[in-house]
């Protein structure tokens, strides 16, 4: 049981700039760990059983949300998911930076932050590569998740995910009025929160309890359902993000271990095109350690590289096209090729060298011509989301003798 791509997202081949023909999901190598994906979404497809976490890295395309927001929306709706977690949260607000819209963070003091764009050199900073540090008792922030269609998203169970020793804060976690207690793990460095039926919003409060604590550090919240099936798909940006940024973050490793990905999909380099000292051996060595990291923490893990979108660099006030963009996509086939990754080639799909001008002569792309629109972020949703359409109604029709849950 499954829905053809073209009848779920009609796009109608509506901009002449667009490359249609190439919006597909290539497997330049090894396609086993993608093979063995398909398998398990196709299970909960067709029988509503299973668990699947998809875990989207990006630098501002995807910290903003609007692009993964779609993508989420439109795997909400072919799965009818009535109730989903909302996965991995950060309080960006609170920090003075744009983040999702499909929850809201209130907060009494604006908070400190550690970027991983700043790091010069490897430091404790986990999944969503930043921190952010209160540093009066009583400082708090708040989530507030939204309903969209027939979607809501709740939790019954949430991991925190902050510093601990002498010097800092304790804290609470508030929903109804209700103070609860948590269970810490040393592994994860995470306290786990269990409540007693499902909620959609909450509070973290941070208290000082004796004089040797001087701050709080949260490196990021997962909300959870406790033994529910579907999929969750979580989007980890961080503006101006390159593959070395993330290389930084020495927690990463362990919190993604805890999350247990069923498929990564790597959008950064972007911002590594646009460096002074990029080369193609330097970009594709960084994304071969980061690959091998996360493999020996996600062993079998499905990864889908994109390449990147199309941009200007702007040298003296002018703008100029950027060849790297498709230095970067050939780095992408060899890489996949190398690490038995698929790869989806948005760089192509978008129309090439130049074309972010015509997205913004249609109003898809903002004036630095480099950033979309909200309409461009979201049309790149749904052009993804009908290229793994695609690949899951091939996927299907190759293997239907094979399809069989009892």
């Amino acid at each position: 049981m499954y829905a053809k791509s073209q009848a779920f997202i009609d796009n109608s081949e509506k901009y002449s700039f667009v490359n249609y023909a190439n919006n597909k999901i290539d497997y330049p190598g090894d396609s086993m760990d993608f093979v063995n994906f398909m398998y398990k979404f196709n299970k909960l497809v067709s029988t509503g059983q299973g668990k699947i976490n998809i875990v989207h890295f990006g630098g501002s395309h995807v910290q903003a949300d609007m692009w993964t927001g779609q993508i989420r929306s439109h795997f909400n709706k072919f799965l009818f998911q009535r109730e989903v977690e909302r996965g991995f949260v950060f309080p960006y607000k609170a920090i003075k930076t744009n983040g999702s819209a499909q929850y809201d963070v209130h907060y009494n003091k604006t908070w400190e932050y550690v970027k991983n764009v700043k790091l010069s050199f490897p430091e404790e900073v986990g999944l969503m590569g930043y921190k952010a540090i209160a540093r009066d008792s009583g400082q708090y922030v708040s989530f507030d998740f939204k309903s969209e269609f027939f979607t809501k998203y709740v939790f019954d169970e949430i991991l925190v995910y902050h510093d601990t020793g002498s010097s800092y804060f304790d804290f609470t976690i508030q929903v109804d009025s209700n103070l609860l207690s948590a269970e810490y793990s040393s592994d994860c460095k995470c306290s786990k929160f269990i409540f007693p039926s499902n909620y959609s919003s909450f509070k973290l409060v941070v208290h000082k309890t004796n004089e040797l604590q001087s701050m709080f550090v949260l490196n990021g919240i997962q909300t959870k359902i406790q033994n529910n099936s579907g999929l969750v798909y979580h989007n980890v940006g961080v503006n101006g993000a390159s593959v070395p940024s993330f290389l930084n973050c020495l927690d990463l490793d362990k919190q993604l271990k805890v999350l247990n990905p069923d498929l990564i999909v790597f959008a950064v380099g972007i911002n590594d095109a646009f460096g002074k000292d990029f080369s193609r051996p330097w970009f594709e060595n960084n994304y071969s350690l980061w690959i091998k990291r996360i493999r020996e923490v996600c062993p079998g893990v499905a990864i889908l590289l994109l390449t990147n979108t199309d941009s200007y660099k702007t040298i003296k006030r002018r703008k100029y096209k950027n060849y790297s963009g498709n230095e970067v996509r050939n780095s992408m086939y060899l890489l996949g090729k190398t690490h038995g990754a698929a790869v989806w080639d948005l760089y192509s799909v978008m129309g090439g060298l130049g074309s972010i001008q015509l997205w913004n002569r249609n109003g898809m792309a903002q004036s630095d011509l480099i950033h979309l629109t909200g309409n461009g972020y979201r049309y790149l949703g749904d052009l993804f989301f009908e290229a793994f359409l695609k690949k899951y109604d091939s996927f299907v029709q190759n293997n239907l003798s094979y399809l069989s849950y009892e």
